[in-house]
């Protein structure tokens, strides 16, 4: 299908007002000259490159790009496109600002952090014999030693290639 021949289509369905259609034919022309790219993308690469058949996400078309596109070739749909980028921009930041739930595991990481704190020495004590004590795996300690250092309830020193936790006096 050409452009002029989807540009007619697009009038004639803007004309009925009836964007399920006209989104769903664009949905499949894109569809189309998308594996239309790729396959070229593939045969270009599999010349030059010695691994047949390697693919890579970075030759994919996204919504962003697809919707870019629309508006540089079809002006009477550039209005529609630059709103469903906005939306999308907007849908992003939505995401990015979303306050999440911790996890499962992250709230059993929070309920040790006193116990953790409470095995800490002035002496110093390593990650292994903290997670040997509290039963858990040595994993779990080390990110709950981490935030305990970044709060300045311990600190850190490397003994022997080792780490060892000290507990942080506080001075009254």
């Amino acid at each position: 299908m050409t452009i002029k021949k989807l540009s007619i289509i697009i009038k004639k369905e803007m004309r009925k007002d009836n964007l399920n259609t006209l989104q769903k034919k664009l949905k499949k022309l894109l569809d189309k000259l998308d594996s239309q790219c790729y396959n070229i993308n593939i045969k270009e690469r599999l010349t030059t490159n010695s691994q047949k058949g390697s693919v890579i996400m970075a030759d994919r078309i996204t919504d962003r790009e697809r919707f870019t596109k629309i508006a540089e070739v079809i002006p009477e749909y550039k209005e529609w496109a630059e709103k469903k980028i906005a939306a999308m921009d907007k849908r992003n930041e939505a995401r990015k600002n979303a306050e999440k739930k911790p996890t499962k595991a992250q709230l059993e990481s929070l309920a040790l952090q006193p116990k953790v704190a409470e095995l800490l020495t002035a002496e110093g004590v390593a990650p292994k014999a903290i997670a040997e004590e509290l039963g858990v795996a040595f994993q779990r300690v080390t990110p709950i030693l981490k935030r305990l250092v970044e709060a300045g309830e311990a600190r850190v020193e490397k003994v022997k290639g080792d780490n060892l936790y000290f507990k942080v006096e506080v001075e009254e």
